[in-house]
């Protein structure tokens, strides 16, 4: 895809899109961190982009997790990659910041 084509792609997808999250797996532990991936019911997100989920409860307060990585496995699930965990079942919105170059 040339430069030209992948600007005009990434220029039309929508900046922000309610899901839920479907599945939720830690991937890995290290000096007190933990790598989390989540999988959402709907995504606008691709191999390449960073961006952020935002789960608000009842009572108002909110959560933000950045994603800092995505990666889509054998099987097309696409995985958001956080350091901070959300119940499967969470509602969120999702918010595509950037998209890095490959």
């Amino acid at each position: 895809m040339s430069a030209s084509t992948h600007a005009a792609r990434n220029a039309s997808l929508p900046t922000s899109f309610a899901s839920v999250v479907a599945d939720i797996q830690e991937l890995a532990r290290s000096g007190g961190q933990t790598l989390w991936r989540i999988a959402l019911d709907h995504t606008e997100f691709s191999p390449g982009m960073t961006g952020r989920l935002t789960a608000t409860a009842p009572s108002g307060t909110s959560l933000t997790v950045l994603v800092t990585h995505v990666e889509a496995d054998a099987a097309g699930t696409v995985w958001h990659h956080t350091h901070k965990p959300l119940q499967t079942g969470t509602r969120i919105l999702a918010t595509v910041d950037a998209v890095r170059a490959m």
